[in-house]
């Protein structure tokens, strides 16, 4: 079943794609999908190895090129750690739109906060500058530059752009920091804080970006009903090198230069990693997981493009050949679900079930079939009475995660499941004497980023 669903999908993205060739036969390595940790953003460390932070886990990830994970907690709760970025000193340093900090990690996994001295700044993308420090993006019309020790330094970004969700930023090879605007611009700062803006031809909207082999930086972006892949000069002038295809299934997201000379950028809605050569041709390979809204990309020091995928709680890795391998993160621990319930998606979802006939009542007792899945039984233990199944839906247009439910009995029946990680509860209720209706509730949990 889940191999002619992918052989669905993928057959309507190439139909839909008339910019892209799509390459599905990689060498693929999948392992059990834990939930609720949603990888954002990954970059290579100085030690060999891959961090990344953990959006909703509150805490910075360390995978091995090997695929070992060591996960290290952020002191501060509630932070919802964004970009990360390696620094001139070794170090890992990240940032934290919630809390209003910027973090350092070292190596051995040592972390040190250090608060921004405007409040509610809600920092995220973040990059080492040529200069030995780091820079990172506000909500607000600023860039912040942090010393290795912890002094920060504010420079406005002049009008027109307004607050917006681009937030990337990148090192360029003229030794300035160029960033994004969703509303349709670039800039670029030099490291003694001079602003210049770049607004691109159809005010797309701008996303991810990188420095590329070629002198330029790259971006991606969308304009109208398609995804493209651009590259700007380091004095200002845009060029659009590449599409992909129509809307929804071609939204890039992160770039990054890979060790081949090629530019390599994620596909959040299409499930795919893209490959583009700076001449514009553009191959994209198809990730295995379904819905797993990859996010951000980067060139790790085993020759390998490494990525985060926010919504199926994964890091990716893809060589330059296109062969895609997964690493799972560990659960984040919810703990054990009540008696007579189905612990559903490592535990985050949890359903109970009660019912009513008119000899007897009391709750339904659970089976597990499989982590998305299982059934319920009533009165009589051989005989099954409610199947119900938490499905992960971030990949499409309006991401959620889904509740199916059917029902074979005509008793009364109250089915509640609950997101343990956001506390959010849904009822269904069937009364006693009539059918029960299936369940088909896409809205169910709105809980992805």
């Amino acid at each position: 079943m889940k191999k002619n669903r992918f052989t669905s999908r993928a057959l309507i993205a190439l139909l839909l794609s008339s910019g892209a060739v799509i390459e599905n036969g990689q060498t693929i390595t999948e392992l059990t999908i834990s939930a609720g940790s949603s990888p954002a953003s990954i970059v290579a460390g100085k030690d060999g190895n891959l961090w990344f932070t953990e959006s909703r886990n509150d805490k910075i990830g360390r995978i091995s090129p090997s695929g070992v994970i060591t996960e290290f907690p952020i002191p501060t709760p509630n932070s919802s750690p964004g970009g990360i970025a390696a620094g001139a000193d070794g170090n890992l340093w990240f940032t934290e739109s919630q809390s209003n900090k910027i973090g350092r990690i070292s190596l051995s996994g040592v972390v040190t906060e250090f608060p921004i001295p405007t409040l509610f700044s809600s920092p995220r993308g973040i990059a080492a500058g040529t200069d030995g420090n780091l820079w990172f993006r506000e909500t607000g019309r600023q860039i912040w530059k942090i010393t290795t020790s912890g002094v920060f330094t504010e420079f406005p970004i002049p009008t027109p752009p307004t607050a917006d969700s681009a937030l990337d930023i990148a090192a360029g090879p003229d030794d300035n920091l160029w960033f994004t605007f969703s509303a349709g611009w670039i800039g670029r700062i030099t490291t003694a804080g001079v602003v210049t803006l770049f607004m691109t031809p159809s005010r797309s909207a701008v996303q991810g970006i990188a420095a590329g082999p070629d002198g330029n930086m790259w971006f991606t972006e969308t304009a109208g009903a398609r995804g493209r892949i651009s590259r700007i000069s380091t004095d200002g002038v845009i060029t659009v090198v590449g599409y992909l295809g129509i809307l929804p299934f071609g939204l890039p997201r992160g770039i990054a230069a890979g060790p081949d000379g090629n530019l390599w950028f994620t596909n959040q809605t299409g499930d795919r990693i893209g490959r583009a050569t700076t001449k514009g041709v553009i191959t994209e390979f198809a990730i295995p997981t379904f819905g797993s809204r990859p996010s951000s990309i980067t060139a790790g020091r085993d020759g390998n493009l490494w990525f985060t995928e926010s919504a199926s709680d994964k890091i990716g890795r893809i060589t330059t050949e296109g062969e895609v391998s997964e690493f799972a993160l560990p659960p984040v621990g919810f703990g054990p679900c009540v008696p007579n319930s189905l612990c559903l998606s490592s535990g985050r979802f949890q359903a109970t079930a009660t019912y009513r006939n008119q000899l007897d009542s009391g709750t339904a007792k659970a089976e597990a079939i499989s982590d998305s899945s299982g059934f319920f039984v009533f009165d009589n233990p051989d005989s099954v009475e409610l199947v119900v199944k938490v499905l992960n839906g971030c990949g499409f247009t309006i991401p959620n995660f889904w509740v199916f439910a059917a029902g074979l009995t005509d008793q009364e029946t109250t089915l509640t499941v609950t997101d343990r990680m956001t506390g959010a509860i849904r009822t269904y209720f069937n009364p006693l004497g009539n059918t029960f209706v299936t369940v088909t509730d896409t809205a169910a949990f709105s809980t992805c980023r």
